[in-house]
């Protein structure tokens, strides 16, 4: 070999080896880990969806169950109730993971409350603070009757809070301000008692955890994709698909269960919403899903593991992860070396380590290590060589840019549509910001072939789910379909429709220059009876059409209806927002986008068939309750419930469901409006449909004797 040789491989091998540390020395201080995730999901992707899991039975906790229990929260009385009867029907096990299952009266547990019941009985509790690792094992099992506290904790990671792990037991650090200190997971606990009537009894050897031919080990800073995290003690990674699972809610289980349901399956009872109605939690692939289904999954994984030794997810181990890494740095030193044809063996080579990544279907990869060291050893390859002077590379040719159109949430930059023009030849010019809904965006434009300002409505919110944001492009495009066709002077009036780039729909109405409903009564209410009156009757006009047509707002509010000033010092009245509305004997796959017992519109305005899931079956009497509120908060000023502007969804729902409205006439500001009239706006807001007036017609023959001319 030439001495010009073995200089070029000299370097290859510096070059390989610092490469190798470098990345080694970056990922062990966690320089890697959000990649080594990201890359953990993307290859959890590719993992086998489970099937129908005979095993359990999931309880939910629905706001509609909460409603018709006249409860803010599951009460103690409603467990032991709900326990009773899961007893009776001969369960295997039933656990509670229920956020607020520790707050009862006199400071007893609910734990003690439920010992009465002859079936093993785990009751968990959320603490806020993570565990240390031990080295003993405290008795999992205990005699039947005998009820167990269980920690519900489950970390996330990142700022997203994604769910990978779930904590199978350790000790809270001394001197921790939690409601409860258990020992072990909810998961676990549930495990083990179902295992324990087969004989299969948790031990523990040095820090291993077995549990029949299931093993783990305490996961450490640099255990699979993660590094240099904090993740002492027991915990396992998860699998990521929800698996399908029976579930019912707690008042089919209170009323309507049945013993092929509970008889030798494992119970878990949990809430369909996180504590204080936060979102579901993310899962790696995307999903959401509420606690309750995180903690029946890993049951379900610690059983599979328990009875065949199958379904974790299993990782390499630290040396062997460093030396499955240095491998590629040794290939790449291989490759440099060799100098020939660096580009497509390069190529190929990270087609081989992504193909072996991918095929590890059993345990998980590092990839962003490896293809990091192969990337920085094969630029390291003009360095290898002798020097070559660097050709001259002319500059690129001078041309125009055009502007493009913004990409991701509004939210991001309002500004960046500004100029950018819409619509087929560039006709409508975006020019201002006017406002923003639940799914889109309205601007004033130009109309430059008639040279008149216009208003464009863009779908600019997606959410990140695609099922879901496939709805909401359907159900936009549904808010064109019928705001275009009901044609009235009360209702906004669409011009024109397209997409940009054949991906974000939009749609050209009226501008409006005026002001909404709600902020003039948030300015002037309680507003005269001649000028409610006036404004109601037009409200009124525009819904009969609506209506004559078959279709149901659902959305009625202040903010949706605008008032525009006449040039005879007249008020005109115009709807706006048919987003969510319905039409009333639609085709099947139409009325899918309001499922069954799902919540559209807003809660301060909705009538009690939408806060109790019966959104789908709301007619026309659903909007006469929604102008109802909007007359008495325009006579009055207030709310017909005496609750806060901001009071919680939940308030709100009972107070729609179950609530009957103060008389408009016992309001600091009732004594100026006429009793009839009183009677008309107390009508609409009766509790079932068949007491209000049929439709907007009806109402507005019933105002027809208060009606009055407004005067300035």
């Amino acid at each position: 070999m030439k001495r010009i040789d073995r200089q070029h491989w000299l370097r290859a091998g510096l070059a390989g080896f610092i490469s190798t540390a470098l990345v080694l020395l970056v990922r062990g201080w966690g320089g890697l880990e959000a990649v080594d995730l990201w890359s953990y999901d993307l290859w959890l992707r590719g993992q086998p969806a489970p099937s129908q899991d005979e095993r359990f039975l999931v309880v939910l906790v629905t706001d509609a169950d909460l409603v018709r229990l006249k409860q803010d929260q599951v009460t103690l009385a409603t467990l032991q109730t709900l326990l009773f009867r899961l007893a009776e029907l001969r369960p295997r096990v039933v656990g509670f993971a229920l956020d607020t299952a520790f707050t009862v009266p006199q400071g007893q547990t609910v734990a003690s409350e439920l010992m009465a019941a002859n079936v093993p009985v785990v009751v968990g509790c959320a603490p806020s603070v993570s565990w240390e690792p031990f080295g003993t094992l405290p008795t999992l099992v205990t005699r039947t009757g005998v009820t167990q506290t269980a920690s519900t904790y489950l970390p996330g990671d990142g700022r997203s809070g994604v769910v990978r792990r779930y904590p199978l037991g350790g000790i809270i650090p001394a001197g921790s301000t939690v409601a409860c200190q258990p020992g072990h997971s909810l998961g676990l606990l549930v495990a083990a008692n179902y295992l324990a009537l087969q004989g299969i009894i948790p031990r523990l050897e040095g820090q291993t955890l077995h549990l029949g031919r299931g093993q783990w080990r305490p996961l450490q800073a640099h255990s699979g994709p993660y590094q240099g995290r904090r993740v002492q003690g027991w915990q396992m990674l998860l699998r990521p698909d929800p698996i399908p699972l029976e579930e019912i809610t707690l008042s089919q289980a209170l009323h309507t269960l049945t013993a092929d349901q509970v008889q030798g399956r494992v119970v878990l009872v949990g809430e369909q919403l996180e504590a204080n109605g936060q979102p579901w939690l993310p899962t790696p692939k995307g999903q959401r899903q509420p606690q309750i289904r995180f903690h029946a999954q890993a049951v379900a994984q610690i059983l599979d593991q328990a009875v065949s030794g199958q379904g974790g997810i299993n990782y390499l181990s630290e040396p062997w992860e460093s030396l499955w890494i240095g491998v590629w740095g040794l290939l790449g030193v291989a490759l440099v070396g060799y100098g020939r044809r660096i580009l497509w063996l390069g190529i190929g080579g990270t087609g081989v380590m992504v193909l072996v990544w991918v095929l590890s279907s059993a345990t998980w990869l590092p990839l962003a290590a490896p293809l990091l060291v192969w990337g920085l050893v094969l630029s390291a390859a003009p360095w290898t060589a002798h020097r070559r002077p660097p050709c001259p590379v002319p500059p690129p040719p001078e041309g125009t840019t055009q502007p493009s159109i913004p990409r991701g949430n509004f939210a991001d930059s309002g500004q960046q549509w500004e100029g950018v023009a819409v619509g087929e030849g560039g006709r409508y010019l975006l020019q201002r910001h006017l406002g923003g809904g639940g799914m889109g965006d309205v601007f004033l434009a130009l109309d430059q072939h008639l040279r008149k300002p216009v208003a464009v409505k863009i779908l600019t919110r997606l959410p990140k789910e695609a099922t879901h944001g496939e709805q909401s492009i359907r159900r936009f495009q549904r808010e064109i379909t019928v705001t275009a066709q009901i044609n009235s002077i009360h209702i906004v009036q669409v011009s024109d429709s397209g997409v940009i780039q054949n991906e974000v729909p939009f749609y050209v109405m009226e501008y409006l220059r005026g002001q909404s409903l709600g902020s003039l009564i948030r300015q002037e209410a309680p507003l005269p009876v001649s000028r409610t009156v006036a404004i109601l009757t037009q409200v009124c006009a525009g819904l009969q059409v609506a209506h004559s047509h078959n279709i149901v707002h659902r959305d009625l509010k202040p903010d949706n209806i605008f008032v525009l000033p006449g040039a005879l010092g007249e008020e005109l009245v115009k709807i706006l927002d048919f987003g969510i509305a319905r039409v009333i004997q639609e085709t099947e796959s139409a009325t899918q986008l309001t499922a069954v017992g799902s919540f559209l519109g807003t809660y301060r305005y909705a009538s009690p068939e939408q806060c109790d899931g019966r959104a789908r079956l709301a007619d026309q009497r659903a909007d006469i309750y929604s102008l109802g509120l909007i007359a008495y908060e325009m006579l009055t000023g207030t709310n017909p419930f005496g609750v806060g502007e901001n009071s919680h969804r939940q308030q709100w729902l009972r107070c729609h469901v179950q609530m009957e409205p103060i008389p408009i006439l016992n309001q600091p500001f009732g004594g100026h409006i006429p009793a009839g009239l009183a009677k008309v706006v107390m009508a609409c807001l009766a509790k079932k449909p068949s007491e209000r007036y049929p439709d907007a017609g009806s109402l507005a023959q019933a105002l027809q004797d208060f009606t009055e001319v407004f005067q300035p």
